[in-house]
């Protein structure tokens, strides 16, 4: 008797389950309908694109809109934005199924971690193409990438902060980076500037840099840097991989009064950034173009809609902002100011 009741639990779980996954099937469908836009040119196609991307940086994100609507402006295509927000029940991965199954004619999509190549995958075999930008997933089955080569803008840093302690005897850096995610891992951008710069410095015999990972906010990146100058006094660099990083190392630095001794290069170009450039607190700051990344990502998708043609992958140039080329700087749309690389 216990046995057959064990039985029909276990059936009757089978079922709820397999209602489930039928009904969360269906409720995404639903969604995926009403997200759906309408076309409005008629007799000719007007294509329509998802642009997915995960807003940990929110200026940064708002320049790529910015360019991906100057691109679509006069354009036959209809692009549509979706934003991930840290702690919020929709991410990338859910969005980009959301896309497929409401059949997009394309997805641009921010690639910050492997979970979402599963679901390129998906979408490219239900005919529909992705472009990632940001940081590239190259095995994924994506069409094309478009973003700043994150080991090369690493690995310039690398050689920026060499040049810096050329005189010093001993060159002790540090690494921090933030991790993103509800799993709190590493970005794929991330790793790649992380292993750019170590190249860059063990070309010269420098000790394996110290590599702290904090929550991306300012207030979590200050206690950060705080425990890593009482833990490690006698370093001599700290490269930040994110604005808020580079903001709260610069602090932490003049409130311990570090700020003749210890050598800062860092990511972003936010006021507070520019002022510790301008005060000789921070050496150099990477400075990327987002705008031209938007722009880039919706005209190679157009072209690839269009013609079928498309770049296997697009760098766009950074600009290694310090006092020197600060003056002469401003928020151009295009890479024309500074030192690129």
């Amino acid at each position: 008797m216990g046995k057959r009741i064990i039985v029909l639990l276990f059936l009757l779980l089978g079922i709820i389950t397999v209602y489930l996954i039928f009904s969360m099937t269906g409720l995404l469908q639903n969604i995926a309908h009403d997200l759906v836009p309408p076309t409005h040119l008629s007799g000719n196609k007007n294509f329509r694109v998802a642009v997915i991307y995960q807003n940990s940086n929110v200026p940064f994100w708002q320049l790529v809109k910015r360019g991906a609507v100057k691109a679509a402006k006069n354009e036959q295509i209809h692009l549509s934005f979706f934003e991930s927000v840290h702690g919020q029940e929709f991410q990338l991965a859910d969005y980009l199924r959301l896309a497929t199954l409401a059949k997009y004619d394309g997805v641009i999509i921010h690639a910050e971690d492997e979970r979402i190549v599963p679901y390129i995958q998906e979408a490219w075999s239900d005919r529909i193409p992705t472009i990632v930008v940001a940081s590239d997933l190259p095995d994924s089955g994506r069409i094309g990438y478009v973003g700043t080569n994150n080991y090369r803008a690493g690995y310039v840093v690398g050689k920026t902060l060499m040049q810096e302690l050329a005189s010093h005897k001993s060159q002790r850096f540090a690494v921090l980076s933030p991790i993103l995610g509800s799993d709190m891992q590493l970005s794929v951008a991330e790793s790649l500037k992380v292993f750019g710069f170590r190249e860059a410095i063990s070309s010269k015999g420098t000790n394996i840099p110290i590599w702290e990972k904090t929550d991306p906010t300012l207030l979590d990146s200050i206690k950060i840097v705080r425990i890593l100058l009482d833990k490690h006094p006698d370093l001599d660099g700290i490269y930040a991989t994110y604005a808020e990083g580079t903001v709260a190392a610069a602090r932490v630095v003049m409130e311990k009064n570090l700020r003749h001794r210890i050598h800062i290069v860092g990511h972003g170009d936010l006021p507070e950034i520019r002022k510790y450039i301008t005060m000789g607190v921070i050496d150099a700051s990477v400075v990327e173009y987002p705008y031209q990344i938007g722009f880039t990502a919706v005209k190679e998708m157009l072209g690839y809609l269009k013609e079928n043609k498309v770049n296997i992958s697009n760098n766009i140039d950074v600009i290694i902002l310090n006092r020197n080329n600060l003056k002469n700087f401003r928020e151009v749309e295009e890479p024309k100011n500074g030192n690129q690389h």
